[in-house]
């Protein structure tokens, strides 16, 4: 589902990891009220030997932990893992990357507040990003969002910063579709299942 609402930060690369396992890690700062439901993102995949139609997979993960990305990004007991997504190779290179639009097993929905957010490739290859010289902001309508680190793989301790994740957030708000998605309420409760929220 893409969403008439959207918010980009960069499509243009320069930058990138080509192994599966590669991501972005960065904060959403989400202003509107109501929240927003994120219902698909639109990412640039990179390969080193680019093969056009290539099936591809990530994971979305967020947290709600003091210092949001930055202060957690290889602290994998603060994260959920909200969604997957899906897509097909459309070829481009780190340098001049072509977008493709991931569908997602489920929307995300995120209220008001400030999250950690991490995008990772699990099928495929890895991904296309901006090498930035400060944390940047790029603001939105509904959310803002703060970039970020490149990392080869989730949690792990190396991260290249600041690099700036290239996608686009597809979404919905109050009043426009009112499609249904989940996230986080409260802080669940500990067992041998782990906590859920």
């Amino acid at each position: 589902v893409l969403s008439p609402l959207a918010t980009t930060t960069l499509l243009t690369g320069g930058n990138g990891l080509s192994a599966v396992g590669s991501g972005n890690t960065f904060d959403i700062q989400v202003t509107n009220p109501n929240g927003v439901a994120i219902c698909a993102i639109t990412m640039c995949p990179y390969m080193a030997t680019p093969v056009v139609g290539t099936p591809l997979g990530c994971t979305i993960w967020v947290t709600d932990a003091v210092g949001g990305y930055l202060s957690n990004h290889t602290n994998a007991a603060v994260w959920r893992q909200v969604a997957t997504g899906t897509g097909t190779f459309a070829g481009g290179t780190f340098g001049a990357p072509i977008p493709v639009p991931m569908t997602l097993s489920n929307p995300i929905y995120l209220p008001a507040g400030t999250y950690g957010m991490a995008v990772h490739m699990t099928t495929g290859c890895g991904v296309a990003y901006t090498t930035l010289t400060a944390q940047t902001t790029y603001p939105g309508t509904d959310f803002d969002i703060i970039v970020g680190n490149g990392k080869g793989a989730l949690f792990n301790a190396t991260a290249n910063n600041p690099r700036g994740f290239n996608g686009t957030f597809h979404y919905s708000v109050l009043g426009n579709g009112d499609l249904a998605g989940y996230g986080f309420f409260a802080a669940g409760c500990a067992g041998s299942q782990g906590i859920t929220n």
